[in-house]
């Protein structure tokens, strides 16, 4: 494996300063940090070369590794980070990177490895206020341990998510270390920001972060280690640079019998949008049903059909709701690997008869 090697560190606990009298400890990691990639759709991992590979338009880090990692000692305990997100891009969060230690025996020695969940919580401003509803929780199971089930080791995983992403405007956002064993936890990350003050300067990190009990979800507290600065947990995001453009939509008619017009939305189809395209000339006499099929190409040669119906297309069907002249709301996915995907869209009604209208040609944009 290629790996990054980072200074040793001396040995040393630190006991947390905490409003409800409990106590936590930062406990050192020796040596290396090795760096991974994992394909959160398949679940592949792989060694990542640090140096030649980084996030594409990675816009908020907090990584300066400080040494040390915590345990989340209670399964289901959950340790909430925040910073201030000033990214400026799109907001579609393709890519993360999180850090972790862990004693945790790593499956090649037939071990179960190490278990964590990560959650994203837009809007977070932590000192335990409201946490709202997280945008994405990402859990993983087995990832490498500890070679002998004793020696704390540490890695960094970047994450990609283009097919699984989620969506964080700028301004506060939170993340969690949630436990699903008692062995492993964030690495702790070097920042000079006091806790409830402005924080660091690019990322709004402060040292302290909360604790949130797994029954009920009550905040337990906000804490910080002994030692200051060490609060913090590893996290880094990339989102989509908007670079490819807001997509296209066409219109194509048919021959004949396609007598309906199916209409261009407001703007073309975009990642995290609702498209609206609308049946602005009626396909039958008194409609009272409109209906759609989304495929991932043009078919047909004139009449009726106008998009590829064959296996396994269309990839979607669905009314329109409360009848003719209501545009369609169709959710575009926070899906990085759809930018730039082309597609094919036609309607068509029910009333006295079936009719189609035309086809729309689209391509998904960011």
């Amino acid at each position: 494996m290629r790996r990054f090697h980072m200074a040793t560190v001396a040995a040393f606990a630190t006991t947390a300063l905490a409003q409800v009298g409990w106590t936590q400890t930062a406990e050192p990691i020796f040596g290396e940090v090795t760096h991974l990639k994992m394909n959160y759709g398949t679940g592949e991992i792989t060694t990542l070369d640090p140096a030649g590979e980084a996030l594409v338009s990675s816009c908020y880090s907090n990584s300066a590794f400080a040494g040390f990692f915590t345990t989340i000692g209670v399964v289901g305990d959950e340790f909430v980070d925040w910073g201030i997100k000033s990214c400026g891009l799109t907001g579609n969060v393709c890519e993360f990177i999180f850090g972790y230690g862990t004693t945790a025996l790593d499956p090649g020695a037939g071990g179960p490895g190490a278990s964590i969940d990560i959650a994203f919580y837009p809007g977070y401003t932590g000192l335990c206020g409201a946490l709202p509803a997280p945008a994405a929780i990402y859990s993983f199971t087995g990832l490498p341990g500890s070679p002998d089930g004793v020696s704390a080791t540490a890695f960094s995983i970047t994450v990609d998510i283009s097919t699984i992403g989620f969506a964080a405007g700028d301004g506060p956002l939170g993340w969690s270390y949630i436990a699903t064993d008692t062995v492993s936890g964030p690495l702790l990350i070097s920042t000079a920001g006091t806790c409830g003050g402005p924080g660091d300067p690019g990322t709004g990190t402060q040292d302290c972060f909360d604790i949130y009990s797994p029954t009920g979800g009550a905040c337990l507290g906000t804490f910080v280690f002994g030692t200051a600065g060490i609060a913090s947990f590893w996290m880094e995001i990339g989102e989509d640079d908007g670079s490819f453009g807001p997509g296209s939509q066409v219109q194509r008619f048919g021959t004949g019998c396609n007598t309906g017009v199916l209409s261009l939305g407001s703007s073309a189809p975009s990642i995290g949008s609702t498209w609206d395209p609308s049946i602005t000339t009626a396909a039958v006499s008194a409609p009272s049903a409109d209906f759609y099929g989304i495929s991932t190409g043009p078919g047909g040669d004139g009449c009726l059909i106008l998009i590829d119906i064959n296996p396994p297309n269309p990839l979607l069907e669905a009314g329109g709701g409360t009848g003719f002249g209501s545009p369609f709301s169709i959710p575009v996915p926070v899906q990085c690997s759809i930018i730039g995907v082309g597609a094919s869209i036609q309607a068509g009604q029910i009333g006295v008869g079936i009719g189609f209208t035309n086809a729309i040609d689209f391509v998904i944009g960011a």
